[in-house]
């Protein structure tokens, strides 16, 4: 995946700095102790974040916004899954120390609307395509095998490779919605 002019939001390098001073479990950790590793006060952290929690939710959205909303705009499926899952993986370290038995579900919620609302636009603005309610279940069955997905994998540690688990994942794409957006 070629990032060299993705533009990076606003405050992208203050929030990475924060991420990689996350340098021990994150429930033993305190906002203080995170502040401290990257010299930034309390006052800066939480111009980023409302807690030490919301950093992976904050990366896992940065890498859905320049690779998985992309799909079928920008990059097919394949380099869309694949960087996602790329990105991820350069912060396994994090990960590992933010992440216990995968995301908590009642986070998933949340991800989960947001993938379907991304794929529906993507469709109807973007390739002009009208939903039609087998296209919405396919929309909805992916996301939710998406999300059990992506959670199994971060519960295994990542164990799988970023280009075997996106060649597993753009397999289970229904039909359908993958002409749709190829």
């Amino acid at each position: 995946m070629n990032t060299k002019f993705i533009e990076l939001p606003e405050g992208y390098k203050q929030r990475m700095r924060i991420l990689h001073a996350v340098n021990a479990p994150i429930k033993t950790l305190t906002v203080s102790d995170i502040c401290a590793a990257c010299s930034i006060s309390r006052q800066t952290f939480y111009k980023y974040f409302d807690s030490k929690y919301d950093i992976s939710y904050w990366y896992v959205y940065y890498c859905d916004s320049v690779t998985l909303t992309e799909i079928g705009r920008s990059l097919t499926w394949h380099d869309g899954v694949l960087g996602f899952f790329t990105l991820l993986r350069r912060e396994q370290t994090f990960f590992s120390f933010s992440v216990e038995n995968g995301l908590p579900d009642h986070n998933l919620q949340p991800a989960n609307i947001h993938r379907q609302d991304i794929l529906t636009e993507t469709l109807r603005d973007y390739r002009h395509i009208q939903i039609t309610a087998e296209l919405t279940f396919y929309i909805r069955t992916f996301a939710d095998l998406f999300d059990r997905s992506i959670q199994s994998w971060f519960s295994s540690g990542m164990k799988l490779t970023p280009e075997e688990f996106a060649a597993y994942i753009t397999n289970c794409v229904p039909k359908p919605l993958y002409e749709a957006l190829s």
